[in-house]
């Protein structure tokens, strides 16, 4: 079998796990091709998986200062209001609310930050005409686990060039640790005009036309159902919420999958159902179910389109057991018209911490959490192959209901 050497090309899966106040975290990022001759990991790392076999999987604990910068005194400011420059977004200015992040840019006269800079940085105060910020990296103060399985060893090629990557860089940056609160105090995401859409019309419109396709490729489709997974018993009484054409669900369980959405034609066609209903959620506000009648309640690459999110995860709550589990789904694909401004304000990580919010709301949800998972190539055989590399990045966001 073989062996990981100093000349080898590789391909790893990194977990990166942490924990905030509210839930535990899960950080999956695919490295299809590291070049162990000159990418970087840190010591203890790379003298560790040199030597792995395939298929092998190693962990690694990090204290804060280790991956990613450690927390930093100095780089939380006290900013003047003109400090702060607006952005359109959704036709309306951007205003800096409390636990949002925002990228660094928009900042003026901050020494080190210029107005390409997309580091970000967190509102986490507000005094008499100043706004404190925190530019520290969002995972500065949190222990790290890596999980890293080498997946496949190949002989590198005589060619040494190429670009230098620092893989640990590359699972941390540009979002993860966003989705947790600042200090464990509830964000200002926004008001309640952040739920209107571009389309107000009736729902029942829009989607009256079947669209028989998948809405994520092929590699996010079963990533997602790899998630969905870890939470499924195998008899599971299961509502997919705002359901279409596919389910994203491990077709080798018994499950008995209610489907609930808004086109006839596309349930009809999702063959994991074993039943199916048509009901407009935005319309009603409510599920047109018992109480505690699944085991589990599924929300995949929907959760955007809702009008009134926290009202239907009380429904949700409503219909699911006690210890029943609730997964909730997104990519960063979706129906412009129909998506919320909200949702267009806002970074992918910090949609999970938003969906976060509405569980931890509800009160009703414990033993939380998140997952990430991004960077897999795009399937050869997707219409969007040779334009886009990588797969449709997953998140999901996961929670149990309390017992009593």
């Amino acid at each position: 079998m073989k062996k990981l050497e100093s000349s080898s090309l590789a391909s790893m899966e990194f977990a990166l796990n942490w924990q905030s106040a509210e839930a535990k975290h899960s950080e999956l990022y695919y490295a299809s091709n590291v070049n162990m001759w000159r990418d970087i990991f840190p010591a203890e790392v790379e003298k560790k998986i040199l030597g792995a076999r395939e298929n092998e999987t190693l962990t690694f604990v990090f204290n804060p200062g280790v991956v990613v910068p450690e927390f930093s005194p100095a780089k939380v400011l006290d900013l003047s209001p003109g400090q702060f420059s607006s952005i359109l977004v959704s036709g309306h200015k951007t205003a800096p609310r409390f636990g949002r992040f925002y990228p660094a840019g928009l900042l003026r006269n901050v020494p080190g930050v210029f107005p390409q800079s997309l580091n970000p940085f967190r509102v986490i105060g507000f005094g008499d005409a100043r706004t404190q910020v925190d530019l520290n990296h969002p995972l500065s103060r949190q222990i790290l686990e890596l999980k890293i399985q080498v997946t496949s060893i190949r002989q590198s090629s005589v060619e040494r060039g190429g670009r230098c990557t620092d893989w640990l860089e590359e699972v941390t940056h540009n979002g993860p640790g966003m989705q947790a609160r600042a200090n464990g105090q509830k964000t200002v995401f926004a008001n309640r005009q952040g739920y209107d859409r571009q389309d107000e019309d009736a729902d029942s419109w829009f989607y009256s036309v079947p669209r028989l396709v998948g809405h994520v490729d092929t590699q996010a489709s079963s990533m997602l159902c790899s998630i969905y997974s870890r939470f499924m018993h195998r008899k599971d009484r299961v509502l997919d919420l705002m359901s279409s054409v596919q389910s994203h669900l491990p077709e080798n369980y018994d499950l008995a999958i209610t489907g609930l959405g808004l086109n006839k034609a596309e349930l009809k066609k999702n063959h994991a159902l074993k039943s199916h209903v048509v009901h407009d959620l935005n319309l009603t506000g409510q599920l047109p179910f018992n109480n505690n009648s699944f085991d589990s309640v599924v929300c995949s690459l929907s959760i955007e389109y809702l009008t009134n999110p926290r009202g239907i995860i009380n429904e949700i709550s409503r219909i699911l057991v006690p210890g029943g589990r609730v997964l909730i789904s997104f990519s960063n694909r979706w129906f412009p018209p129909k998506v919320t401004k909200l949702w267009l304000e806002i970074h992918d990580f910090e949609r999970m911490g938003l969906v976060l919010d509405y569980l931890l709301d509800n009160g009703r949800f414990s033993e939380l959490n998140t997952f990430s998972a991004r960077n897999w190539p795009r399937p050869a055989n997707d219409r969007y192959a040779g334009k886009i590399a990588t797969s449709d990045p997953i998140f999901v966001v996961a929670g149990t209901q309390k017992l009593q």
